[in-house]
């Protein structure tokens, strides 16, 4: 229980570092990510396998 709880510590710690420098970095380029720009990235960076699916609006 501890082990699992450590581990998901870990990997709420290592995405929130991730987000802040990838904030920091759009900033200093003069990029404004719009959020889900933010969470794709950020979960792509953590290493997470994504599929994007695209709808059509009307």
């Amino acid at each position: 229980m501890n082990r699992e709880k450590r581990i998901a510590g870990r990997r709420v710690r290592r995405r929130r570092r991730i987000r802040v420098r990838l904030i920091a970095y759009a900033a200093a380029a003069g990029i404004a990510l719009m959020p889900w720009q933010i969470e794709v990235t950020v979960r792509l960076l953590d290493g997470e396998y994504l599929q994007l699916t695209m709808g059509r609006r009307n």
